[in-house]
């Protein structure tokens, strides 16, 4: 580095600095991506989930219906009876 002038290095030095910037761009989004995706599936796999939510929903609605007078505690008991075999996948006439 004798022969050579100072501000040749110093260009030649910011000149590739620029070129890795772009490189270092690309990499942040690629990490920030990674980590938007990882934290995506970590929720999704980690949520509690219900096995049928269509059935709670349903046992829900008859309790509502229960409560205001609409269904008598022998119609919801046969209801709800009727519901949980359908769900094992037996018929009325199993139980």
């Amino acid at each position: 580095m004798h022969g050579v002038p100072p501000e040749t290095t110093l260009a030649q030095s910011a000149s590739s600095a620029f070129s890795v910037l772009p490189r270092i761009a690309v990499l942040i989004v690629f990490v920030l991506i990674a980590g938007y995706v990882i934290m995506v599936m970590r929720k999704r796999l980690l949520s509690p989930r219900s096995d049928n939510p269509g059935a709670r929903s349903l046992f829900e609605d008859l309790e509502r219906m229960h409560a205001s007078g609409d269904l008598t505690d022998e119609e919801l008991a046969a209801a709800k009876r009727s519901i949980a075999n359908k769900l094992a996948g037996r018929t009325d006439s199993d139980t």
